[in-house]
C-alpha cells in the first residue's frame, strides 16, 4: 500500500508558529508602552504637586510691607522661593519617580505675575527596550 503525501501537510505548525511570534511582540510592546505611559503620569503628577508647593512661595515682603496690596487680590509670588520649593517638592518624591526613570532631570520652574508652572524631563526605562531594537 502506497501512502501519498500531502504537500501542505506541517503549515499549520509554522502558522502558529508565526502568530506566536507577532502574539509575544504585541505583548511586549504593550508592556513597553504602558511603562511609558504610567512613567508619564507619575511625573505629570510630581510636577502638578510641586506647582502647588510651589504656589505656597509667596512674597512676604510685598505681603506685609507692600502698600499695593488689596484685600481680595492674589497672592505675590517670589521666583526663588517658589522654584526652590518646586525642587524640594520634587526631591521627596524622588524615590518614587527612580523606580520608573533612569533619569530624571531637576525641575524647571517658571514663576509669571501670579502663576507657576513646573515642567519636568526624564528617561523612562523600559522593561523590553534592547528586544524591540532588534526587531
Amino acid at each position: 500500500m502506497r501512502v501519498i503525501e500531502d504537500p501542505e501537510r506541517g503549515s499549520v505548525a509554522v502558522l502558529i508558529l508565526g502568530f506566536t511570534a507577532i502574539a509575544m511582540a504585541l505583548i511586549v510592546a504593550g508592556i513597553d508602552v504602558s511603562k511609558v505611559f504610567l512613567a508619564e503620569r507619575a511625573l505629570s503628577s510630581a510636577a502638578d504637586a510641586a506647582a502647588v508647593d510651589a504656589a505656597q512661595g509667596v512674597d512676604t515682603d510685598r505681603i506685609y510691607d507692600g502698600p499695593d496690596l488689596r484685600c481680595g487680590e492674589s497672592l505675590p509670588l517670589d521666583s526663588a522661593r517658589a522654584a526652590a520649593m518646586a525642587r524640594e517638592s520634587i526631591q521627596e518624591r524622588s524615590p518614587d519617580l527612580a523606580q520608573a526613570f533612569r533619569r530624571l532631570d531637576p525641575p524647571d520652574t517658571t514663576v509669571t505675575g501670579r502663576t507657576v508652572t513646573v515642567a519636568m524631563r526624564g528617561e523612562v526605562q523600559v522593561p523590553f527596550g534592547r528586544i524591540l531594537t532588534f526587531l
